[in-house]
């Protein structure tokens, strides 16, 4: 059998000293790096893995895919190796030592925050929706005073257009006009996550795209 090295004798192994609610600072290599165990930091600190993260990965769209493919690691439960070079990058610039189990580094992060959403009940009256459903892509098809609209969202995207009048279908629409208005954003972390848009996310930006319609064209959508 292979002895320990006299280093490992010394201090015993590492995972002694582990901690899976805890994120580590990497020793310095002096200053008595072999007289004591490294620092441990509180949980509250949490703040700065996930600023360290979003710096490392270019801002929030990365960062959120991040955090959301913490729920889906690997068999082994460790995370993915995209997500395990990224931890590698942030060690190297911060100092920081981080769990590469990904319960344990879900832990130690800030919750994501809530999407924003419109129950029915809060449609305002000028804006009517006369169906809204499906997935793959989900759709929604209404009026807004003398304009008549279309919402569509697949893939990543989502988009609606509107058109004045009777002359020109909403779902052809493409760019603004006198009688067109369209408008169109990137959604989610993760691929297809528009294809599944929760309704009431939908009935939110439809409400609010046509309230900007509202805003530069109201005297074609009536005062509430």
């Amino acid at each position: 059998m292979s002895s320990l090295s006299p280093v490992v004798k010394y201090h015993g192994l590492a995972r002694r000293y582990l901690q899976r609610a805890r994120f580590l600072m990497r020793p310095l290599l002096n200053g008595g790096t072999l007289g004591g165990r490294e620092k441990v930091l509180p949980v509250e600190n949490s703040e700065v893995v996930a600023g360290a993260l979003r710096g490392v990965l270019g801002g929030d769209h990365r960062y959120r895919r991040f955090v959301r493919q913490l729920a889906s690691p690997r068999t082994d439960g460790l995370v993915h190796f995209w997500q395990s070079t990224v931890l590698d990058t942030v060690e190297a610039k911060r100092g920081l030592v981080l769990p590469r189990h990904a319960d344990a580094l879900r832990a130690l992060l800030p919750p994501l925050p809530e999407p924003a959403r419109l129950d029915v009940r809060d449609v305002p009256a000028w804006v009517c929706i006369d169906e809204l459903g499906g997935s793959c892509p989900v759709q929604a098809h209404g009026t807004a005073g003398s304009w008549r609209w279309y919402f569509r969202a697949r893939h990543n995207d989502w988009s609606l257009g509107a058109v004045r009048g009777h002359a020109e279908d909403p779902v052809a629409a493409c760019a603004d006009s006198d009688t067109t208005f369209y408008v169109e954003d990137e959604y989610g972390d993760m691929a297809e996550d528009a294809s599944y848009m929760d309704l009431d996310e939908a009935r939110f930006f439809i409400v609010r795209e046509l309230t900007r319609l509202k805003q530069s064209r109201g005297l074609d959508i009536p005062v509430e």
